[in-house]
């Protein structure tokens, strides 16, 4: 049945009135073509970046609060959340991981070889890229949907500003460092 236009009694929106140029012809095909394209959107895996704090001190269950924020915001209408960090189970990108574990996502490390030197999340993919911090930065970036910086140093902030430049979604939230 046609959508009633709520302006105009006893009218009904046509794919025109929308703001559709279809041809009579393709209308159908149009249609299958834009339902499938919501199915497959509202099916596909989400992939959410996190980077910020990891070895300074910093408030953690601020952090937690702003992780949370983020995964609430993000994952809305999405049934396949994935979270990819740095692979590490220290500061922010361990807050996340054990954040996302609650919620059953699937978690991806994607850090350089110098990550085996730390404390390590037990992640369920893992890409080991370069051997110096920053090599595996551009790699990440590809393998996201959005980005979530809490605090954070020359790094995140590379990789913020790199995120904006792809045009992903980026939530930022500010973390003063403790001394």
């Amino acid at each position: 049945m046609p959508l009633r236009d709520p302006s105009e009694t006893g009218k009904y929106l046509t794919l025109k009135k929308l703001g559709y140029n279809v041809s009579k012809g393709n209308k159908m095909e149009y249609i299958k073509e834009k339902i499938s394209s919501i199915l497959y959107e509202s099916t596909k895996e989400f992939r959410i970046g996190v980077c910020g704090f990891s070895e300074k001190k910093f408030d953690k269950e601020k952090a937690l609060e702003y992780i949370k924020e983020a995964f609430d915001s993000l994952s809305k209408g999405k049934s396949k959340i994935t979270l990819v960090s740095g692979l590490t189970d220290v500061g922010v990108p361990g807050i996340a991981y054990k954040e996302a574990k609650k919620r059953k996502y699937k978690t991806v490390g994607i850090a350089c070889k110098k990550a085996n030197d730390y404390k390590c999340f037990d992640c369920d993919e893992i890409h080991l890229i370069g051997d110096n911090w920053g090599d595996e930065s551009e790699t990440f970036l590809d393998s996201i949907d959005a980005l979530v910086r809490i605090g954070g140093g020359k790094q995140s902030l590379e990789e913020t500003k790199k995120a904006k430049k792809r045009n992903l979604k980026v939530l930022e939230f500010d973390l003063e460092e403790h001394k």
